[in-house]
C-alpha cells in the first residue's frame, strides 16, 4: 500500500554553513531555538596549515574555525545533545525502508549527501563553488512518486529551501561510488533532549601553536597568530602556477569563511543578549569577513591570483580588529 509523510514544523533558517543548519532546524523542531548561543560561546580562531609540496603536486590542507572540536561533541558538551548514525545496512531497499521508518516515527534525518545526485546540482556548484559532500534534512517522502522531502540550507543558491530527491538518488548520494568524501555512510536522528542547559563562557582562549615538523603542519588556536599566518598563506598560494588547484583551495576556504561570518554573527547576539552592550569592533569584523567571503566567490570575475592577494589584505586588517576585539571583550 503507498504511503506518504510529512513531518510538520521544519523550518529553514538564516545560517548557510551546512551542518549547523540542519542541526539549528532539527532543534527548532524540537522547539528549542539555541543554536546562536551554542555558537555564540565560541570566540577564538582556530587554523590548520599543512603547506602543499611541490606546487600542489601534494595537496596542502588550510582549515580554519571558530570551534575547537566538532559540532556533534559541542552539542554533546553544551547541552547533552547526542546525534546517531542510523545507517544498519547498505543495502538500497533497507536503507529507503529504514529512512520512511523513522520518518513515520517523527524523526527527521541529518543527512550527508553527495550534491551531485541534486537537481539543481550545477546551479548549485556554479555559485556554491563546493565539490564535497553536504548536509540536508530529510522529512518526508511520498511512495506515490517515490520521492523524499529535504531541506537544504543553501537556500539562496538553489531556488528555495524545499526540494525532493528519488529513493534511488538519495541512496546514491550517500552510498555511490562517485560520493567525493570517501567516507562512512552517514545518516543521523536527534533524541529530543528532556532538559537543555548552556554552559556560558565570556573569555577567549589562551591559544595554542602546535607545529608537526615530520608531518609538516602547523596548528594554532588563537586569533591573531591564526590570522597572520592565514594571511601568508594566501599571499604564498597567489603565486602558484595551478590554476585548477588554487580554485580547490578557493573553494574550500570560501566554505569556511562562511563559518566565520556565521559565528561572528552569532558571537554579536550572544553579546548583546549576556554581556549587554554592542560591541563595534564585532560590526567591523563581520563586515570584513563578508569581504573576504565577495573576494573568493567564484561569481566575482578576476584572476586567482589577484583574489588570493584582496583576500590577503583583508585579512590583515581582521587580524588587529580580532585583537581589538579580544581586549575589548575581556575587560
Amino acid at each position: 500500500m503507498s504511503q506518504e509523510k510529512v513531518l510538520q514544523g521544519i523550518t529553514h533558517n538564516s545560517i548557510q554553513y551546512c551542518v549547523t543548519s540542519v542541526i539549528e532546524s532539527y532543534l527548532k523542531y524540537y522547539g528549542i531555538d539555541l543554536m546562536t548561543d551554542i555558537l555564540g560561546r565560541y570566540w577564538g580562531l582556530h587554523l590548520l596549515v599543512k603547506p602543499s609540496r611541490e606546487l600542489f603536486r601534494e595537496n596542502g590542507d588550510y582549515r580554519i574555525s571558530p570551534v575547537p572540536n566538532s559540532y556533534t561533541d559541542i552539542l554533546k558538551e553544551c547541552c547533552g545533545i547526542s546525534l546517531k548514525n542510523v545507517i544498519g545496512s547498505w543495502n538500497k531497499e533497507e536503507f529507503i525502508s529504514c529512512c520512511k521508518r523513522y520518518i513515520n516515527q517523527g524523526y527527521p534525518l541529518i543527512v550527508n549527501a553527495d550534491p551531485y545526485y541534486f537537481e539543481n546540482y550545477e546551479n548549485y556548484y556554479h555559485f556554491h563553488g563546493l565539490n564535497w559532500n553536504h548536509y540536508i534534512l530529510v522529512y518526508g517522502y511520498s511512495d506515490t512518486t517515490k520521492r523524499f522531502i529535504y531541506l537544504d540550507s543553501t537556500r539562496t543558491f538553489v531556488n528555495g529551501a524545499i526540494h525532493t530527491i528519488s529513493y534511488e538518488e538519495l541512496y546514491e548520494s550517500v552510498f555511490g561510488e562517485i560520493n567525493i568524501y570517501g567516507i562512512e555512510p552517514e545518516m543521523c536522528i536527534m533524541e529530543k533532549p528532556e532538559t537543555v542547559r548552556i554552559f556560558h563562557q565570556n573569555t577567549f582562549d589562551t591559544g595554542y601553536i602546535k607545529v608537526n615538523r615530520k608531518e609538516q603542519y602547523k596548528e594554532i588556536y588563537h586569533g591573531k597568530e591564526a590570522m597572520e599566518e592565514l594571511a601568508k598563506v594566501l599571499r604564498e598560494e597567489a603565486y602558484l602556477q595551478n590554476e585548477n588547484e588554487q580554485k580547490l583551495f578557493m573553494d574550500s576556504l570560501l566554505n569556511q569563511v562562511v563559518l566565520m561570518v556565521q559565528h561572528r554573527k552569532a558571537n554579536l547576539s550572544y553579546s548583546n543578549k549576556y554581556i549587554h552592550r554592542d560591541i563595534e569592533t564585532l560590526n567591523q569584523i563581520i563586515k570584513h569577513w563578508n569581504m573576504v567571503k565577495f573576494s573568493l566567490s567564484p561569481v566575482r570575475k578576476k584572476k586567482n591570483k589577484d583574489r588570493f592577494l584582496d583576500s590577503a589584505n583583508y585579512i590583515d586588517i581582521l587580524s588587529e580588529l580580532e585583537m581589538s576585539f579580544e581586549d575589548d571583550i575581556g575587560r
